[in-house]
C-alpha cells in the first residue's frame, strides 16, 4: 500500500495497515512526519472529545501518538486541558480538551511508530504526478506515481494506494 503524506491521517493509515501485515510505503515531502503539526507548527491538536468535553471520541492510533509524545515530555493529555485555558487560546466553544504538544516530540513519536510497525519511509520525496493507465477511457487506473527525490527520478508502483 502506498500512503502519500505523513500527517496524522497518513500516519494512522500507514501504521494500522502495517500492523495488519500489509507492506506499506509512506511518501513524505519533508524530512520528518507530522504534517501541519510539525511542518506548519499548527497546534494544539484540536479536541478528540465530544463537544461538551464529557467523552473521548478519538482513540486508537491517535491516543497512542499522544501517549508517546507525553512519554517524551512533549505533550499534555487532552483530558487535563479545560476549555478557556491558555492552551486553547482562551476559547471556550469547541475547544474543550485540546492536546498541547511540542512539534519535535511529534516528529519523534510519529517516526518511531512507523519504524516499529515496519512502514517503509520515503522522506524528502514529493509526489508530482500520477501514472495513469487510460486504456479503458471509462475506467482509468492509477498504476503508479512520479516522485522526483534527491536529484533522481523515482517511480512508485503498486496495486493498492491510499492518499492521506
Amino acid at each position: 500500500m502506498l500512503v502519500i503524506g505523513g500527517g496524522l491521517s497518513g500516519l494512522s493509515a500507514a501504521v494500522a495497515a502495517a500492523r495488519l501485515g500489509v507492506r506499506v510505503r509512506l511518501v513524505e515531502r519533508y524530512g520528518f512526519l507530522g504534517g501541519n503539526l510539525t511542518a506548519g507548527l499548527v497546534g494544539p491538536c484540536m479536541t478528540s472529545y465530544s463537544l461538551d468535553g464529557s467523552q473521548q471520541l478519538i482513540r486508537g492510533i491517535y491516543e497512542e501518538f499522544v501517549q508517546r509524545m507525553m512519554a517524551l515530555g512533549g505533550a499534555l493529555h487532552p483530558s487535563t486541558i479545560p476549555a478557556g485555558s491558555a492552551y486553547c487560546g482562551f476559547i471556550v466553544y469547541g475547544h474543550d480538551k485540546v492536546t498541547p504538544f511540542q512539534p519535535e516530540a511529534a516528529k519523534v513519536a510519529a517516526q518511531r511508530m512507523c519504524v516499529e510497525a515496519g512502514v517503509e519511509l520515503l522522506l524528502h520525496t514529493m509526489v508530482v504526478d500520477a501514472i495513469v493507465d487510460d486504456h479503458d477511457a471509462d475506467n482509468p487506473r492509477c498504476s503508479g506515481l512520479f516522485a522526483p527525490a534527491r536529484a533522481e527520478e523515482r517511480s512508485c508502483e503498486g496495486r493498492r494506494r491510499l492518499l492521506g
